[in-house]
């Protein structure tokens, strides 16, 4: 009963959140914050996307898998973000008047429609897949708790996004991260108190070199290309009020990044050498539950407040891509909403075929791989041409599900589809440059 009633209260917080924050908007408001999102705004969003539930949960898995191996990825992040932000200041200014609200967008304008198209396709599925992410990690959570099954607790945590995001737009999604980053400031500190007494790493879990190499490059790839390739980096970008705003709220981010990271590390390796036989998937649960039936209970929903706030960052810029890019409609209130109960939609499905946070978060990275070369090398490259690009696009993601297939779902997907994406982009631009070269002679 207890569970039930704090279940339903965090329900009602967040649907209240999401309530006052819609209030007296015009569209542009709905949409993007009205271009006007704030130092501490932008800050708080981005840290709190790159941080959500699935972060705690797969973080943790990874870390019980890999142990200190997955340093390399926030190695990678570190360098990531201080680069992304380098050019947020840049893409900020460069696209203050054009209108551009997604990552597509972006694309059009710089390479050209065909582009933007292939990469609105494989976008939305990334978007997707990170949403069945954070509700299968919801669902695991709510079900060992024995508060609601799996798929009552998807049904309800889509449900209760919806109605608020349906609502209030981006500006239900700043307001709700607020909410997200202090329930990860309250988890962070009651784990830091229970994971301590029983951290006791071994000497391979503190071994960087361990780790295999296509997981080392896996993580460090993604981390440092990563921010390249997430459409809702963009659309924090494109709402700042200005460039400024956009590079040192980048910069900063890493701080709020860095501390519940670090904390990733004590709670998998302390699960590891408390649970070596469990399913690594549900190995923050377990920590969680060393603290009592009471902690564990506020831990756990706490959590899933986190990954409402998550679900609904990545349900509007999904929406907002799917109405605009892949339909062509304007953005209006009717259009978004049914974006996002199309696109919640299909992350219930993923959810419920393939129920494991780490194959589905993989596939994701992989995926987030093979758009970030071109998103990256744009920058140095200003002759890169559509053709380049899709190519590049459709090649990485090929690459990405052949090797699932055939190897399996493993961290090496991302150092593959990040490896033939980049490979194919640079080696059909220079041969592209060289024949043009030729017709000109």
């Amino acid at each position: 009963m207890l569970a039930t009633s704090l279940f339903i209260i965090v329900a009602l917080i967040m649907l209240t959140v999401g309530y006052f924050a819609g209030r007296k908007q015009d569209d542009e408001g709905y949409n993007l914050y009205n271009r006007k999102l704030p130092m501490l705004g932008y800050l708080v969003s981005y840290a709190a996307t790159f941080i959500g539930a699935g972060f705690f949960i797969t973080g943790t898995a990874y870390a019980y898998r890999y142990g200190l191996g997955l340093a390399w990825f926030f190695l990678g992040m570190i360098f990531g973000i201080i680069i992304f932000g380098y050019f947020a200041k840049s893409l900020k200014e460069k696209t203050k008047d054009l209108g551009l609200h997604t990552l597509p967008d972006f694309f059009s304008w710089r390479f050209g429609v065909k582009a933007a198209k292939v990469l609105t396709f494989i976008t939305l599925l990334l978007l997707a897949g990170d949403i069945s992410i954070q509700l299968i990690g919801g669902g695991k959570l709510l079900q060992s708790l024995g508060v609601l099954d799996y798929s009552v607790s998807v049904g309800i945590t889509v449900v209760v996004v919806a109605a608020y995001l349906i609502f209030s737009g981006f500006r239900a999604v700043i307001w709700t991260d607020y909410v997200l980053m202090s329930a990860i400031i309250i988890l962070t500190g009651i784990l830091a108190v229970f994971s301590g007494k029983y951290f006791q790493p071994t000497p391979e879990q503190l071994n960087l070199f361990t780790v295999p190499i296509g997981t080392t490059l896996g993580f460090f790839l993604f981390g440092l290309f990563g921010p390249f390739s997430i459409s809702t980096y963009y659309q924090r970008v494109f709402a700042a009020e200005s460039g400024e705003t956009a590079r040192k709220g980048t910069w900063l981010s890493s701080l709020a990044i860095l501390l519940p990271g670090a904390g990733l590390f004590i709670i998998g390796m302390t699960a590891k050498n408390l649970f070596p036989n469990i399913d690594p998937d549900i190995a923050f649960l377990r920590i969680i539950q060393l603290g009592g039936q009471t902690i564990a209970l506020v831990g756990a929903l706490v959590l899933w407040a986190a990954l409402m706030s998550t679900v609904d960052t990545l349900t509007f810029a999904g929406s907002q891509i799917f109405c605009k890019d892949l339909l062509g409609k304007p953005l209006s209130k009717k259009n978004v909403g049914v974006g996002i109960v199309i696109l919640l939609g299909l992350g219930l499905i993923i959810s419920f075929a393939l129920p494991s946070v780490t194959a589905v978060a993989l596939m994701f990275l992989g995926g987030g791989m093979a758009v970030a070369p071109s998103a990256f090398f744009q920058w140095f490259m200003k002759t890169l041409k559509q053709y380049s690009v899709i190519t590049s696009l459709v090649t990485g993601i090929i690459a990405l599900f052949l090797y699932a297939a055939t190897k399996g779902i493993s961290p090496n997907v991302v150092a593959v589809s990040f490896a033939v994406s980049t490979i194919v982009l640079l080696s059909v631009h220079f041969i592209g440059k060289l024949f043009s070269r030729q017709r000109k002679t």
